[in-house]
């Protein structure tokens, strides 16, 4: 059975399913050997998008026996193709973390689900796509039923996966823990970053040395956070590179995980597997999978910049246990490739009628 992976979005797209899609395919390809008898890997790379910043790796990255099928065409591009996908997958799958597609109806679609779309358009794409999709993947117990009711399809549809964090673990340089408080996109206004800035801003009062790095992209809560302090020092704000995000997690004294309801825990374990502690915004899709290993807030600990100081201060002085590396070796990639792999072959024949 043939199983085509979307590499499009692992190869340009740095965070979230860049890295979701490339590390199952590394995952995949290293079991090769394994799989052979039974499934053929396919690496389809449908865009024109520049190639991220990858980490480099410690040695040439086993997923280069994968065979590699390149298509330059644009966003929609199965439109133009002519039955294109159909003939690559065959009877096989075809697995994507992206929606803004239009798959062919004769191809048989696994979709990985990390995040419910938050605009009507994002969402009418991903309620399409996922009904025309066999199997609907998404990586917490807690999730399932959400997605199911909010994509439209079929509970026996949506099947749940393990996620894997050893990733950065891999390619992180040695370096000692230091004060600095991390935290990981969300620059956006109503994610609670200005609310973690003015509790971090208190926190330096009660003589904390240490910055608040919000590492990301660009967003609109940018002008609140400089207006803060316009000269602090101790408030950055960084768009790193994929390649430098292992070292900048490792060296943090503890990861800030704000968003409010994430559909996967890869952020958290991300730092735990690099020995850096997380403070999570209370979800249950986290309590489920982190459960004592993480530190948590709520709504009014957040709402209140020194009950949020006294949280991560807390948070930066605490040790990662031995449970915590016992829970991150729960959670590799490897097992994550196994889990795809068992559901390709139980949803290969007869395939699940669609609705």
């Amino acid at each position: 059975m043939r199983v085509v992976l979307d590499w499009h979005a692992a190869r340009t797209h740095a965070p979230g399913a860049g890295r979701y899609l490339r590390e199952l395919t590394r995952a995949l390809a290293e079991r090769e050997p394994e799989l052979a008898p039974t499934l053929e890997l396919v690496r389809l790379d449908w865009g024109r998008g520049p190639a991220a910043d990858l980490p480099a790796e410690p040695r040439p990255s086993a997923d280069l026996a994968t065979r590699w099928v390149r298509r330059p065409l644009s966003r929609g591009w199965s439109r133009y193709w002519d039955g294109g996908l159909t003939r690559l997958v065959g009877q096989g799958w075809w697995h994507t973390a992206r929606a803004d597609l239009c798959v062919e109806p004769g191809v048989c679609t696994s979709l990985a689900v990390a995040e419910l779309p938050s605009t009507p358009l994002a969402r009418q794409q991903w309620t399409r796509l996922a009904q025309r999709s066999q199997l609907v993947v998404v990586f917490a117990p807690a999730w399932r039923e959400r997605v199911a009711a909010a994509l439209q399809v079929p509970p026996e549809r949506v099947q749940v996966v393990p996620v894997g964090c050893d990733h950065w673990s891999r390619v992180a340089p040695r370096v000692q823990r230091g004060k600095d408080v991390l935290v990981l996109g969300v620059r956006h206004t109503g994610t609670g970053l200005e609310a973690l800035a003015q509790a971090a801003a208190s926190l330096r009062q009660d003589g904390w040395g240490g910055r608040l790095v919000c590492a990301g992209r660009a967003g609109s809560a940018d002008a609140a956070l400089r207006a803060l302090d316009p000269q602090a020092a101790w408030l950055v704000l960084a768009e790193p590179r994929e390649a430098e995000l292992p070292a900048l997690v490792a060296h943090s004294g503890v990861l800030v995980y704000l968003p409010p309801d994430p559909g996967t825990p890869v952020t958290p374990l991300e730092g735990l597997a690099l020995g850096t502690p997380v403070l999570c915004r209370r979800s249950e899709v986290l309590v489920e999978a982190l459960g004592v290993q993480a530190a948590w807030f709520d709504e009014a600990t957040l709402a209140e910049p020194r009950a949020m100081a006294t949280a991560m201060g807390t948070a930066l002085s605490a040790p990662v246990s031995s449970n915590a590396r016992d829970l991150v070796a729960r959670h590799t990639w490897a097992q994550c490739a196994e889990a795809h792999a068992k559901l390709w072959r139980m949803h290969a024949s007869p395939v699940p009628k669609l609705r």
